[in-house]
């Protein structure tokens, strides 16, 4: 089965689905650009994932725990927060088609575009592997708020992106959802998330250590 391993661009990104983090604290309120972050950052959600940057290495960040389904996966991000790669531990790749679930994995994934505005809104269409296939998505994302939000964590000024996906495939039939998730640039993470999709569980930050 074909490795898949994608080139480095410096296009915009999260995990996405994945892990969607947050911007490093900014004066303007309403105003965020990319993060940086530190070996050794972590948060736990409600739903039992744990995050850990196990390394920054110049324009690549590697964090453990993204991909809840496989747990000896560790996933490369660049400076944009887009997913270059999925390896295990030792830096072997991994073949994302025998990784379980959901991988948006390249330079189309533009899960954040930055710098974050109330407001904004972008789309875009990529594909992503989903339980050994590669399906076609298509994602619409507005910034619709900058407000105060409650957590197990604690309470936050995060912004509120509202999200519709579809996906299709050959011999598949069409689907439809939407999402919401709410990042806060002190946490430098996505502290809640709620969905329509009744295979993805809604989601808060439990707790998080920050370097």
């Amino acid at each position: 089965m074909t490795i898949y391993r994608l080139a480095i661009t410096t296009t915009s990104i999260v995990l996405a689905i994945l892990p969607a983090w947050a911007t490093a604290p900014t004066a303007l309120a309403q105003s965020a650009g990319p993060p940086s972050f530190s070996i050794g950052d972590t948060w736990t959600r409600s739903n039992g994932q744990e995050l850990t940057v196990v390394r920054v290495d110049g324009g690549r960040t590697v964090v453990a725990g993204v991909l809840r389904d496989c747990a000896a996966c560790v996933s490369h991000y660049n400076n944009e927060l887009q997913l270059l790669e999925v390896t295990d531990a030792s830096g072997k790749p991994m073949d994302i088609m025998q990784v379980p679930g959901f991988v948006p994995l390249g330079s189309s994934w533009r899960v954040f575009d930055w710098p974050m505005v109330v407001g904004k809104a972008w789309s875009f269409s990529a594909d992503g592997a989903f339980k050994g296939s590669v399906r076609p998505y298509n994602v619409d994302t507005t910034i619709a708020a900058y407000e105060e939000v409650k957590t197990k964590a604690g309470t936050f000024k995060a912004y509120k992106m509202q999200r519709s996906w579809s996906v299709g495939g050959r011999g598949a039939r069409r689907s439809e959802w939407s999402d919401s998730l709410w990042y806060a640039p002190d946490v430098k993470s996505t502290i809640k998330f709620t969905s329509t999709n009744r295979n993805v569980p809604d989601w808060e930050l439990a707790s998080y250590s920050l370097k």
